[in-house]
């Protein structure tokens, strides 16, 4: 690789840099208020938040990869060419082939890390976020609920006369909630299991 190949690059990968990262942070600032809103919700922590969030950057890279790609070279072509740099590098010698192959192959690393995001990565991180959700949900429900309390969660009422075995089977179950189409809804049950 010859020092104008790893010049061009390094052109590139300037704007590249802080377009993923200006596209991860909006994006996850975006995530960011319903995944506190859901967490502090449950009673759950900032640690939680954080994790959560780590969660969704394998799928937020794969949407700013590409298009960081796309305003790196758009970003380095056009200064290159406002600098008449492209122009001396025409003079010097170099085609239009020897130009852009830094970029092709920039196009490779990127596209094989693309692949090996959305293929392998985004899978297991969308596995791990819904697994927090569900964790987050139902470990801080059932935290909170008590035997023979009133506890009010998102709107619902709920009471259990007695709770059983690991704290997930219940006894002597009521529930209120005000529906705006049926009004007050009320459920009773003998027992149920979380």
């Amino acid at each position: 690789m010859s020092i104008l190949d790893r010049y061009l690059l390094r052109q590139a990968l300037r704007p590249m840099g802080a377009t993923v990262l200006i596209a991860l942070l909006a994006l996850l600032a975006e995530r960011a208020l319903s995944v506190v809103e859901l967490v502090i919700g449950w009673r759950g922590s900032l640690l939680i938040v954080f994790e959560m969030l780590s969660y969704l950057i394998p799928h937020y890279m794969g949407l700013a990869l590409p298009a960081a790609f796309f305003i790196g070279i758009l970003f380095a072509y056009s200064r290159l060419s406002r600098d008449s740099e492209l122009d001396a590098m025409s003079a010097g010698g170099y085609g239009l082939v020897q130009m852009v192959l830094p970029m092709v192959w920039l196009a490779i690393v990127i596209m094989a890390l693309h692949v090996a995001l959305v293929s392998h990565l985004q899978p297991y991180s969308r596995y791990a976020y819904r697994a927090a959700v569900h964790a987050v949900t139902n470990a801080s429900f059932l935290s909170l609920v008590q035997a023979d309390r009133f506890v009010t969660i998102a709107g619902t009422t709920y009471r259990v006369e007695r709770i059983r075995r690991d704290g997930s089977l219940f006894e002597g179950i009521f529930l209120h909630t005000e529906d705006p189409e049926r009004g007050d809804v009320v459920l009773t049950s003998k027992s149920g299991e979380v």
